[in-house]
């Protein structure tokens, strides 16, 4: 089990250390990567080859795209619901503001994942 553990969670590194690096990867499938890293490395943290330094900032990255996805699926729930159009700039802008967050977040999170 500890092997397959291992292996999962190599894996999952591994596509997180491509999508940081891939300024086009959508960013919803990569704040799902750094929430499944983030998770596997807080349940088992002897077999994360991750620094200590890491855990701190896939937290931050997870939040950061978390509240930048709020207000993305907010914004489309404007498309269907015209009762919200007022608050349809606020959120975009909020969205926009959480990007660059999640982008500042995610640039510390590239220089802390090992190297391929």
């Amino acid at each position: 089990m500890k092997h397959k553990l291992l292996m999962t969670m190599n894996g999952q590194i591994r596509k997180l250390h491509a999508g940081v690096h891939d300024a086009e990867f959508d960013r919803h499938q990569l704040r799902i990567l750094v929430k499944r890293t983030r998770y596997l490395t807080d349940a088992f943290p002897s077999l994360s080859p991750l620094p200590n330094d890491a855990a701190a900032s896939l937290k931050k990255a997870q939040a950061a795209l978390g509240a930048w996805h709020d207000h993305f699926q907010w914004c489309l729930r404007v498309q269907q619901e015209d009762e919200l159009e007022s608050l349809a700039q606020k959120w975009a802008d909020a969205a926009e503001q959480e990007l660059e967050v999640a982008e500042t977040a995610l640039k510390k999170l590239a220089r802390l994942l090992p190297s391929e």
